[in-house]
């Protein structure tokens, strides 16, 4: 769930220098942060539970952007991928084994075209849950923050199967036409669509779209499936944040607004969404 704030009118920060070699999709940009080695993760100081901190160094160029920002789903996918290469430096046996149970993910401020520093660190690592916090930064401060709880299956006497939603109200993929992003009419500055498999059916943002103002509704895939079937979790966050917060439908210009905070949480393991749904469509 997206929480909005409207932000007032702000002069713009100087964006750092673009790199020069950027990935050219999201899963090549969340796949490929690097740890960095200028710095060892052991150089930083210990807390109480043996805390680390983990350095890892990447770059995004204005294809990703949502807006004069790094679009949030990339940024949450891109901090997350941190924690889970810390755990796995950490516990490689619980890296394998558990699975993101939830996530809350804050936007501290913009995160402009160019570099862009990860840290991520594991706080508690108990029985059955294992907490981390990962973060982005830019311009020397924090532009993204999270905690991710991941967890152990546990047995239970009690099974609750999820809803399934009605096919009445799930158009057939075939019959909702793709989606250019951008095109003369499909205005966007959410330049990041571009890497995604787009269907929008209803409650498009701008269009002024009344009589769908309170549902918006799409099929949507990854159009790297490599990154989908082999990173789920990461490949699963970058999409999620896609739907826009529904006072979005009632603009027919883009506001000053901005999500300041989301969560999700997962009651199916992402690697199990993988095994039955392997071409990666999903309907939001």
């Amino acid at each position: 769930m997206a929480h909005t704030a409207p932000r007032t009118a702000a002069p713009r920060a100087t964006p750092p220098p673009t790199a020069k070699e950027v990935a050219g999709d999201i899963g090549e940009l969340v796949l490929g942060i690097e740890e960095d080695r200028r710095e060892p993760a052991a150089a930083a100081g210990a807390g109480s539970e043996g805390e680390r901190v983990h350095r890892f160094h990447t770059a995004i160029d204005g294809s990703f952007s949502q807006g004069r920002t790094l679009f949030g789903g990339i940024g949450a996918a891109l901090a997350f991928e941190a924690v889970h290469r810390a755990l796995r430096a950490e516990r490689a046996d619980a890296a394998s084994v558990l699975s993101l149970r939830s996530i809350l993910v804050c936007f501290a401020g913009p995160i402009f075209p160019g570099a862009i520093d990860a840290r991520a660190k594991v706080l508690r690592a108990g029985k059955n849950i294992v907490t981390a916090e990962g973060k982005l930064e830019q311009q020397g401060g924090t532009r993204l923050a999270l905690i991710a709880n991941m967890g152990n299956a546990i047995r239970s006497s009690v099974a609750v199967a999820p809803k399934a939603a009605k096919a009445s109200k799930m158009p057939s993929r075939e019959s909702v036409p793709d989606t250019p992003m951008p095109s003369p009419e499909f205005p966007t500055t959410s330049t990041f669509l571009a890497h995604l498999h787009v269907k929008w059916h209803t409650g498009i943002p701008m269009k002024r779209d009344v009589p769908n103002a309170r549902r918006t509704a799409m099929w949507i895939r990854h159009r790297n499936l490599d990154f989908y079937r082999t990173s789920p979790t990461a490949a699963l966050l970058a999409i999620a944040d896609v739907p826009p917060p529904i006072i979005m439908l009632h603009f027919d210009t883009v506001p000053n607004a901005s999500s300041v905070t989301w969560f999700l949480e997962f009651v199916i393991d992402p690697r199990d969404v993988v095994a039955t749904n392997p071409d990666g469509w999903f309907f939001l």
